[in-house]
């Protein structure tokens, strides 16, 4: 029997990865005619990646941006559905607090009281609202609750004016308890300071994350509802004269929580403005960072179309000469 020559097995072996090379050579372009992108960045490229390497560096920062914006007018917009329910509610209490005043008696004072207990308790509920399981008023501590309940809160503050003498000394102590550095911020807070730094939205904008329960239009909030709700429960002669007082004091209160919420409420408007900008600058930026990059890595259809035929073509003739080669060993064999 004669096997096949050295010269036979090295051409089949030769044959054989010059058709593997043409194969992916027909993928390659194949991928680039449908895709028009090229396929191999190191040959576009000369083996230099700098730029893309730019355009995607600024692509991720961008998009990072583009997610805090979104991120942040998503917490703008319930903190200020937040402000805008809590002032409402504020506004119909106050005037009920003045109607009470007028009629002076007993029975209005009292379902006044009740009333402003229903709006303390409501209010301190807005103050631990979550968003994706983030504290929204807690600072940086948004893993919890920013306040204790409501039912815990008064009983703090009823021990806070336990031994007051009157309703004028028992409304300065709940004031002086809500006041920064008092038994509000030592017993009922529950978060953390806020972030110190500003948070980067790109293209020069920034907002700052500040807005926590310690805030002052907060403090007024809570501490007039405390008053109003606490009237009826005077540890002293609880005459109505005295829960009147105590009850016109957190009319007072909450006349300066209303308008310090007003105040807040501005302060938001023009965060959610300078994020509107952001975001707006950001899709303009990566839109325009997307096109840098398709131009970067755009294969030419033309030439992708023109080298694939070709190497079609040098296939079919490969396979031609491989099956003529087959045919001339098989030949030599049976000799």
């Amino acid at each position: 029997m004669i096997g096949t020559g050295f010269g036979d097995q090295a051409s089949s072996l030769m044959l054989a990865r010059l058709g593997s090379s043409m194969r992916k050579d027909i993928a390659a372009r194949s991928q680039e005619v449908s895709t028009g992108v090229v396929s191999d960045r190191n040959a576009a490229f000369g083996g230099d990646h700098a730029r893309l390497a730019t355009l995607e560096s600024a692509h991720a920062r961008t998009q990072a941006h583009l997610q805090a914006a979104r991120e942040s007018a998503t917490r703008l917009e319930v903190t200020q559905l937040a402000l805008s329910e809590m002032g409402e509610g504020l506004s119909d209490l106050r005037n009920g607090l003045f109607l009470a005043l007028q009629s002076g008696t007993s029975n209005n004072l009292d379902q006044a009281s009740d009333a402003a207990r229903a709006q303390f308790s409501q209010v301190v509920g807005m103050l631990n609202t979550q968003i994706a399981g983030r504290s929204l008023f807690a600072g940086t501590r948004t893993d919890g609750p920013a306040l204790v309940d409501a039912d815990t809160m008064l009983e703090q503050l009823r021990d806070a004016i336990s031994g007051t003498a009157d309703s004028q000394d028992a409304a300065t102590a709940i004031a002086d308890w809500f006041a920064p550095g008092g038994g509000f911020d030592a017993e009922s807070y529950l978060g953390d300071n806020p972030p110190g730094a500003a948070l980067t939205l790109g293209a020069g904008y920034s907002i700052a994350q500040d807005t926590t329960a310690r805030d002052p239009a907060f403090r007024q909030t809570l501490a007039g509802l405390a008053m109003a709700a606490l009237a009826s429960e005077l540890p002293a002669s609880n005459s109505r004269e005295g829960r009147a007082h105590m009850v016109g004091a957190a009319a007072g209160t909450l006349s300066t929580a209303i308008e310090s919420l007003t105040g807040a409420a501005e302060a938001l408007g023009r965060d959610e403005a300078r994020v509107a900008v952001a975001e707006s600058a950001a899709q303009a930026e990566l839109a325009t960072l997307d096109r840098a990059r398709v131009a970067l890595l755009e294969a030419d259809p033309y030439e992708a179309a023109a080298r694939l035929e070709e190497t079609m073509s040098r296939l079919e003739a490969l396979l031609v000469i491989t099956a003529r080669s087959s045919r001339l060993s098989l030949t030599g064999y049976l000799r």
